[in-house]
């Protein structure tokens, strides 16, 4: 039997990083854990426009799923995958 278990991961990318300062990742991997997105959050991006916020977004691990927690202090949706509910594996946001 093997002994080696996946573990759920999600990989994150930005799309155009033209848009990011130098130092900031445009790729960033989140397992079970979870983690938060934003310029003092555990994947700290820095874009040109100064649009991201300190915490922009929080990700967890529910129910066996990852969830999108939009923590940005307007009221809109932040990311969308062609309008689904949830992210699939390999999912572009």
């Amino acid at each position: 039997m093997s002994t080696n278990v996946l573990f759920p991961s999600l990989t994150l990318t930005v799309l155009n990083p033209e848009t990011l300062l130098h130092g900031s990742e445009p790729q960033h991997r989140i397992d079970k854990a979870g983690g938060t997105l934003g310029t003092q959050a555990t994947w700290r991006l820095h874009d040109r426009e100064d649009r991201i916020l300190p915490l922009h977004c929080e990700i967890r691990w529910h129910e066996g799923h990852f969830c999108i927690i939009d923590q940005a202090a307007v009221p809109r949706a932040i990311f969308r995958h062609r309008n689904k509910p949830t992210l699939q594996p390999q999912s572009i946001l």
